[in-house]
Order: C-alpha cells, then structure tokens, then sequence
C-alpha cells in the first residue's frame, strides 16, 4: 500500500484542490462585501498590499490592481488568487540568477544597468547584483505570489476580497 504520509499528502492535495474549486465556483456567483474585501486587502492575513498597489499605496512587486476590474473580471481575479503562476502578467516574469559563489537569488528585474541587476523579491525587498557575480540567468515561469494564499482565508473572506477587486474600475 501507500506510506501513511503520502496518503496524508495526497488527502490534503484533494481538500485542497476541492476546496479551490469550490471557491472559484462560488466567486462567479458574486456576493461579498467590497469593503471587508478592502479590509482583508489591506490586512496581515494575506497582505496583498505588500506585493500589489491599488490607488497610489501598496507594493510594487505584483501588477498595480488599480483599474484591474476595467479588463477582467471575478473569474480572472479568482484564478489569479487560486492560482497565481498560471497566468504572469506582462513585466512580472520572474528571474532566477546562479552567481559565481553559487548563490541561488530570484525575484523580479526591477532596474537593470551594464554594471549592476536589482531584483525585487517576494518579500518587496531589493536585491543588488552586481553583474559581475552573475554565473546564470533563468527566467521563471513561477509567480512570486505564493500559492496557497486562500488557505489563510474564510470563505466569506475570499469573496468579499473578489467584490473589492470588482470594484476596481
């Protein structure tokens, strides 16, 4: 049979996955609340304002969520929280270096000159580089954005943070 923890493993990837599809077959139907969604926005819980700016305050590691309701809707913003590597927006790839003391360092070019790489990673921190010490450059296709963000959330909560992206037109 199946070790005692990977069946453990594998019974909390199902929750998990069930659990996922639940939530982003409730936030289709709407509902929430846009100002509790702000609240948990803005709160300790998951902290998107750390990575994400909506109307001048916030982070700039992940897109600005600004007028993120004028192109998309709670489907996209849905999976985008469910699943945050599945779809990178434009100029937020991450980027993992190997430098020549064999330092693994990744996050996202925020400047870049003949001399030196700043990355921004996922704790909004910049990361100087100079290019001297760089041995490899890999371009990521994983988010910054951690995985199991949901996990910290109620239901209710989650879609109340669904409602007040809606509300960003």
């Amino acid at each position: 049979g199946v070790p005692r923890e990977e069946a453990r493993r594998r019974a909390a990837e199902a929750l998990g996955a069930a659990r996922k599809t639940r939530l982003a077959e409730s936030a289709l139907k709407g509902g929430g609340d846009p100002a509790r969604g702000e609240a948990v926005f803005r709160g300790k819980k998951v902290d998107c304002a750390r990575c994400h700016t909506v109307k001048g305050a916030g982070g700039k590691v992940g897109p600005d969520l600004t007028q993120i309701a004028a192109k998309y809707g709670r489907d996209h913003f849905a999976e985008s929280v469910l699943y945050p590597s599945r779809k990178l927006s434009q100029g937020f790839q991450g980027l993992a270096i190997i430098t020549k003391d064999e330092r693994v360092l990744s996050g996202i070019v925020a400047s870049e000159t003949p001399d030196k790489l700043v990355l921004v990673g996922s704790d909004a921190q910049p990361i100087d580089v100079p290019k001297n010490e760089i041995a490899e450059r890999h371009p990521q296709s994983v988010s910054l954005m951690p995985d199991g963000q949901e996990n910290a959330l109620t239901d209710e909560e989650f879609q109340d943070l669904m409602a007040f992206l809606e509300t960003l037109k």
